[in-house]
């Protein structure tokens, strides 16, 4: 009997470590299938290789903003190991783990039961974005890290600590755009706080109001203001309005449960049981809730999949919390939250069973690769806007030698050698501008969703 309560103890920190297993698992295998890098990745990568670090302050090319210090950082490491696709994904990998024993840690803060506890480390370990995008090359893992660490902090900010925690999150933003919204719910919850005096108030918000100002004046007006009308018109359809203000729930669900009502059921039921244990999240979470949704109703920031990825934690905290109640209910909410999450558990097995967790399926890599072996000196290569970055990033790896790229199929003269290098969009683009039209005289045809054509003009 005895042997019997030693295991059942044991228990939670058994499934636990399983969870923990299954959570590095995912993430190494997603970054070690090392799949080629498609456009927007192309397009980061390229604008650090060819930008010394001042630049990667200014605006790049391709459309690309991202923190700078997450460029900086992957420049020094790809200067020290070299320009393959593992190497600049070491980053948001390491991120991606980082994040997982941060949020592990950032649970047992707030959650008190064990299962409660143990529901939320599964819900992040096996959630597909949190460990897709820990093989991608864009700061969406990193983002999340970050906001783990920036509510993290909240919890233990205290008038002892103020000035010292102001100090540290006065630098996220330059590693993190969405910490904006987090750090900005602290100061409006700070700034309108009783429990501070003025001058303790002003101890917190002068690093914060330096570090933003340079932020704003050295990089903000530099970069975004230039970009701004190419990203609007990127996002323009992802934006809240009063004809799409579901898509509150619908993306947030998307990454964690399904159906829709029960993430949005179980985060109320949560959120209802901090405040009434007067936990300081309560308050946060909808601060940050409603600076995020009032900027994307502003057309200021988008509410779409990967862009709100760094909300994952708070969602899965407050559903969490339902479950986290010392009543028999408990257990109902515990089975509705395992109802819920089911769908990706059941999309996290069938991703192991079929060794597929990659959704893009470009292979400009590939493409690329067969072209250095088959070009000709003399050959002409066509990129559309959506293969731009691709093959100027590979071209460049590989050493890939053609004297002319053109972009406008107008530009096509009567007896070239034209490759159709197309990643993306590829059929549409080939059977508009190609087919039919020219005598086809070699191929690779079909990387997925890619398309390589030789052609010769008439």
């Amino acid at each position: 009997m005895e042997k019997v309560k030693k295991i059942l103890r044991k228990t939670p920190y058994i499934l636990l470590g399983l969870i923990f297993i299954l959570g590095i698992y995912l993430r190494t295998k997603v970054y070690l299938t090392n799949q080629s890098f498609w456009h927007d990745e192309c397009a980061l990568a390229w604008n650090i290789l060819n930008k010394n670090y001042i630049e990667l302050f200014q605006p790049m090319r391709f459309l690309q903003v991202a923190p700078p210090m997450f460029l900086i950082y992957t420049k020094i490491i790809i200067g020290y190991f070299g320009n393959a696709e593992l190497v600049f994904r070491i980053v948001p990998f390491v991120s991606s783990l980082l994040a997982m024993v941060m949020f592990y840690f950032l649970s047992k803060t707030l959650l008190y039961s064990k299962k409660s506890v143990l529901c939320a480390s599964l819900l992040f370990a096996i959630s597909f974005p949190l460990y897709y995008y820990a093989g991608e090359f864009k700061p969406y893992s990193t983002d999340v890290l970050f906001c783990i660490f920036t509510i993290y902090i909240y919890q233990y900010l205290n008038k002892e600590n103020l000035f010292l925690y102001s100090l540290l999150l006065s630098t996220f933003i330059w590693f993190s755009f969405p910490t904006m919204f987090l750090i900005g719910a602290i100061a409006l919850l700070v700034g309108f706080s009783r429990n501070y005096t003025g001058k303790e108030k002003l101890k917190f918000f002068v690093p914060l109001s330096v570090s933003w100002g340079l932020f704003y004046y050295y990089y903000f007006q530099k970069v975004f203001h230039m970009q701004k009308t190419g990203m609007m018109n990127y996002w323009n359809s992802e934006f809240i309005n009063l004809d799409n203000w579901l898509k509150i729930f619908q993306n947030a669900n998307s990454f964690i449960f399904s159906p829709e009502y029960i993430l949005a059921i179980l985060m109320v039921v949560g959120l209802i049981i901090y405040f009434y244990q007067r936990s300081r999240f309560a308050l946060f979470s909808v601060v940050t809730l409603l600076l995020v949704i009032v900027a994307s109703a502003f057309h200021v920031y988008p509410f779409y999949g990967r862009m709100i990825l760094f909300l994952i934690p708070f969602a899965i905290l407050l559903a969490s919390k339902a479950t986290d109640i010392r009543h028999f209910t408990s257990y109902i909410l515990l089975a509705v939250f395992l109802y819920g999450a089911y769908p990706q558990l059941e999309n996290t097995y069938k991703n192991i069973a079929k060794n597929n967790f990659y959704k893009n399926n470009s292979t400009p890599r590939e493409m690329a690769l067969y072209l250095k072996t088959n070009i000709k000196n003399n050959d002409v290569v066509y990129v559309n806007q959506d293969s731009n970055s691709d093959y100027l990033y590979y071209k460049q790896i590989y050493g890939i030698n053609n004297q002319e790229i053109i972009n406008n199929p107008s530009m096509l003269k009567k007896g070239e050698h034209v490759w159709f290098f197309l990643p993306n969009n590829a059929k549409e683009t080939f059977e508009k501008h190609v087919k039919g039209k020219y005598n086809i005289y070699y191929h690779n045809v079909k990387a997925n969703s890619g398309l390589l054509y030789g052609i010769k003009v008439r």
